[in-house]
């Protein structure tokens, strides 16, 4: 994975009268740096995923919040040249908080429009799902020609009602609100 330096700072919507003292800084440190099409880069780590079975989208602003105050800490010492200045915007970035952060604003804002009760469905529990709606809907299981229903067929003909989301390397479905 990298981060193209020239908008590590800009991306968030943030001006930093210190950014080029920011980017000199990373690219001194730890010969993370390399050249890309003329553009200076950082590599960072790529965090495995885990399997994330639920998403909840007041806990998604939360942890947005937490991550984007860590950074604007960092880019304040940065700024203000306190000692051991740079080393924390470092490894948040290397650590893989920045590029977790960039993918919560995204998320974010994909879901601007959407309730927070909303209920995701991850794609692995959809099947299960389906047939849920259906008991919902009024349909028998224990009924003698339930057996041969394809569950996963109707699950993908179901998800066309829902809107798809990726998050954290995981696909989550979704009704928007009417």
């Amino acid at each position: 994975m990298k981060v193209d330096l020239t908008v590590l700072g800009r991306s968030l919507g943030k001006t930093c009268s210190n950014f080029e003292k920011i980017v000199k800084f990373l690219l001194t440190k730890e010969r993370l740096t390399f050249h890309e099409d003329g553009v200076d880069c950082i590599k960072i780590q790529n965090q495995p995923t885990k399997m994330q079975t639920t998403l909840e989208i007041p806990k998604l602003r939360s942890e947005f919040d937490t991550l984007m105050e860590k950074f604007d800490a960092y880019v304040e010492e940065v700024k203000n040249e306190e000692e051991g200045d740079g080393y924390n915007l470092l490894e948040f970035v290397k650590g893989g908080d920045y590029e977790k952060m960039t993918e919560l604003k995204a998320v974010l804002l994909e879901l601007s429009e959407v309730d927070d009760s909303t209920d995701f469905i991850h794609e692995e529990d959809f099947v299960e799902h389906t047939e849920e709606e259906a008991e919902t809907d009024g349909f028998d299981p224990n009924a003698w020609w339930a057996e041969g229903i394809d569950w996963e067929a109707a699950a993908e003909k179901l998800k066309e009602k829902y809107e798809e989301i990726e998050y954290n390397g995981n696909t989550f479905y979704y009704r928007k609100s009417e």
